[in-house]
């Protein structure tokens, strides 16, 4: 679930094209010659909500507090999910589904798919 969201290279601005080269046989160092980077490449701890949607253990998910179902609503509206050490997402998660839960162990496994590409 990668490469959906693109951020313009920094150093060639988007133009693929090494900086002070006016050829495309010299391609940008940094992008390797595409002009854009994907968010997960600069990021590689945002994932889709759909797929923390999809990783959710239903049994699970129907017996968090009202509260807490509301908070992971606010969390899937976001389209795009920062689990990054640290994160009020990743944070809220992992409060919300213990260790040993079927939807952290899915959530786990997506964050490592987002990781590795």
């Amino acid at each position: 679930m990668r490469g959906f969201f693109f951020r313009k290279c920094d150093r060639c601005s988007g133009t693929s094209i090494a900086p002070g080269h006016e050829s495309p046989e010299d391609p940008c160092t940094q992008c390797g010659g595409v002009g854009s980077y994907s968010v997960s490449q600069l990021e590689p701890d945002i994932v889709f909500a759909c797929g923390i949607s999809d990783a959710l253990d239903i049994g699970e998910y129907n017996a968090l507090s009202d509260g807490n179902k509301a908070a992971l609503h606010i969390i899937l509206s976001l389209g795009f999910v920062n689990l990054a050490e640290g994160t009020n997402s990743k944070l809220a998660l992992w409060a919300m589904f213990d260790e040993n839960s079927t939807t952290r162990v899915n959530l786990l496994t997506l964050l490592a798919e987002a990781q590795n590409g």
